[in-house]
């Protein structure tokens, strides 16, 4: 049972975390209960502290927090990891003012890969703006410097944590196996980061509505919002191996491939099969739409409230395939 607003959920393996404003817990499936983690700074001397972008990869439980003033035209964030048991650590952090410095913006993680977006801008010479985008891994072992700029809060010294994977975009969208999804200009351009830092654009069609992307293994899964398609890419080579049709989504969002399935939120929460198509509607043991969802390796995580208090559940993949 949870206590405080919670309304997203992150997993991977047999791990799930969720979350509120100000509040992570950390659950295994099968668990009796979870762990609470606080996730923000003090507010003291901001006007607001919260908890923005949440990951978890293997052992390692990753956030971003941001904390404002001036009605947030100056703004920190920070990129926080927890592995296992041990103290979580700040390994990056950005600041902007009125527009102008930099921004930790999204956030991935899976298994060994846990992957992050950075922007930069400055308008010291009018005639001749400044913006960059980068794609960051951050590592188990000593590597570059992350990401660093002094900013509303002190800050401790840069870790060498992290890896610029040479990706000219902060928008990480997925990653899977080493593998890191990206996209560029909002939807543009869609690509694939492999291990080796090496990147390949993928044909898949620029759009101006919004895309839902999802990587697992050498699955890409696309949603279009307002389409009536679930496609499947080949992460490698870019052909498509699968173009269901499924019921039309309107809006979508929350989408998770893992194990052949993909599981979104679009009128209600839905699942489909990678392999054949196959389509249905997941519900809480409430029998109401969940407040989230998402599929792992493992199985099925479920956010969901009963008697007015937020649950966590977990369906194992095998139970899902035989349903």
């Amino acid at each position: 049972m949870l206590k405080g607003g919670y309304s997203r959920l992150v997993a991977d393996g047999r791990r799930a975390a969720a979350v509120a404003g100000c509040g992570i817990v950390l659950w295994k499936a099968g668990a009796r209960k979870g762990t609470f983690i606080q996730p923000c700074r003090p507010a003291r001397g901001v006007d607001f502290s919260g908890t923005d972008e949440v990951a978890l990869a293997g052992s390692r439980l990753a956030w971003m927090r941001e904390e404002w003033v001036s009605h947030g035209q100056r703004v920190q964030t920070e990129l926080v990891v927890k592995t296992g048991s041990g103290k979580a650590r700040e390994i990056a952090n950005a600041y902007n003012d009125n527009e102008e410095g930099s921004w930790l913006l999204t956030l991935a993680g899976a298994g060994d890969t846990l992957a992050f977006g950075w922007t930069f801008d400055s308008f010291d010479d009018p005639a001749n703006p400044v913006h960059e985008e980068r794609a960051y891994r951050v590592s188990t072992a000593e590597s570059s410097e992350c990401p660093h700029e002094p900013g509303l809060l002190p800050n401790p010294p840069a870790a060498r944590l992290c890896v610029d994977t040479g990706a000219e975009t902060h928008l990480v969208r997925s990653v899977s196996a080493g593998r890191i999804l990206v996209s560029f200009s909002g939807f543009y351009r869609v690509g694939i980061v492999e291990r080796d830092n090496s990147e390949h654009d993928l044909p898949i069609p620029a759009s101006q509505k919004h895309l839902e992307l999802g990587l697992s293994g050498t699955d890409v899964v696309v949603l279009r919002a307002g389409g009536r398609t679930l496609d499947v890419y080949d992460a490698q080579s870019g052909a498509v191996r699968h173009r269901w049709p499924i019921a039309p989504v309107g809006t979508v969002r929350r989408l998770t491939v893992a194990g052949g399935l993909a599981v979104f939120a679009a009128n209600g929460t839905r699942l489909v099969s990678l392999s054949n198509g196959s389509e249905r509607t997941v519900l809480a043991p409430s029998g109401k739409p969940p407040i989230a969802a998402t599929v792992t390796s493992a199985g099925l995580f479920l956010l969901y409230r009963m008697n007015g208090h937020e649950r966590l559940g977990f369906v194992p993949l095998r139970q899902l395939r035989a349903a």
